[in-house]
């Protein structure tokens, strides 16, 4: 499974990370309160004060949401990140 890795919107690679800075993998499941879903990609934020979006899925249901949902972020990637 590969960490999902998106350009804001000055350019800067961001990587979307769990509540504990973990990076979220494509295929990853997550839980919500109201069910079990599956990570398939995201958009970091395009513009300040933005958190981005997270797609997920289940079963035939697919979803756009606020990362905060889930625990996630976006976060820029800084030198020395080690995925």
């Amino acid at each position: 499974m590969n960490p999902i890795i998106q350009e804001d919107g000055a350019g800067r690679p961001c990587i979307l990370v769990d509540a504990h800075g973990e990076p979220v993998k494509q295929g990853q499941t997550v839980v919500h309160r109201d069910g079990t879903y599956t990570v398939t990609g995201g958009r970091a934020p395009k513009q300040p004060g933005s958190t981005g979006r997270v797609w997920v899925e289940r079963g035939d249901e697919f979803g756009e949401y606020f990362p905060s949902v889930f625990g996630m972020s976006w976060t820029v990637i800084q030198p020395g990140f080690v995925i």
